[in-house]
């Protein structure tokens, strides 16, 4: 009898082969809408506009905000079929990778979760199911009795991620070096576009990598080296900014 069950498993996987593979765990994706092609506000006025804001408000992100702050982040800005992103890297080597916590609909309509960006999908990969958002971000701290308490209230936090081991033997000695000159590269692209879209951000270095990477259950070779919570701040961005220096 044993034998003619698994007989018969083994048939329906084979005449269903594509529910065999949903029923391995395939992994879920979210599309991002596509970025727009005109700018809405000059790299000038955003340089004027880019400044470290603790002050975030739980107001939910759009999705076209959301969609933006990751492609400024880590996307792709060419059709071409290599890779290319809108931060630059050393030796095509491609180190970094970004994460996101979000809390049910704070980022549009996407679900609860921790998601990993794929830059050539420009789309998200669910990573951890639910709001891990107060999780991540408690005893994680070196100050502030352990607790980035302030930035509990964003919609949106983002973790860059470094991979060392993919310089290699060569470019050992490099590696660091590289890695955090890059992890600036993307964290000065993320304030730039969130000082464009109006919200608000600031670039975290002080916490424990070490926790939050556990945390985070992120695979051996990474590990969390910046945190960015994005949000609507408090108090909108002061209009005389805007104006040049001396004006």
């Amino acid at each position: 009898m044993r034998y003619v069950i698994i007989g018969i498993l083994i048939m329906m996987l084979m005449a269903n082969p594509a529910s065999a593979a949903q029923g391995a765990g395939a992994e879920e994706m979210i599309k991002l809408p596509s970025p727009g092609d005109k700018d809405a506000v000059s790299v000038e006025t955003t340089l004027r506009l880019r400044a470290s804001m603790n002050n975030p408000t739980d107001a939910p992100l759009t999705i076209d905000q959301f969609s933006l702050i990751l492609l400024a982040a880590q996307g792709k800005n060419s059709t071409r079929t290599e890779l290319r992103q809108t931060v630059t890297t050393a030796g095509a080597n491609w180190p970094l990778d970004l994460y996101v916590a979000v809390g049910d609909k704070t980022c549009g309509d996407v679900p609860a979760g921790v998601y990993r960006y794929l830059p050539e999908e420009h789309a998200l990969q669910l990573h951890m199911a639910g709001d891990q958002r107060l999780n991540l971000i408690t005893g994680t701290g070196w100050r502030m009795q352990g607790t980035l308490w302030w930035m509990k209230p964003a919609p949106l936090l983002m973790f860059l991620t470094a991979d060392f081991p993919k310089f290699g033997q060569r470019c050992r000695d490099f590696a660091p070096m590289c890695v955090y000159v890059e992890a600036g590269h993307a964290g000065q692209n993320i304030h730039l576009q969130a000082a464009a879209l109006g919200l608000g951000t600031r670039m975290i270095g002080c916490f424990d990598l070490r926790v939050i990477s556990n945390k985070m259950k992120l695979p051996a070779t990474q590990e969390v080296i910046y945190l960015f919570p994005v949000f609507i701040p408090l108090k909108p961005f002061p209009l005389e900014a805007t104006k040049p220096v001396g004006a």
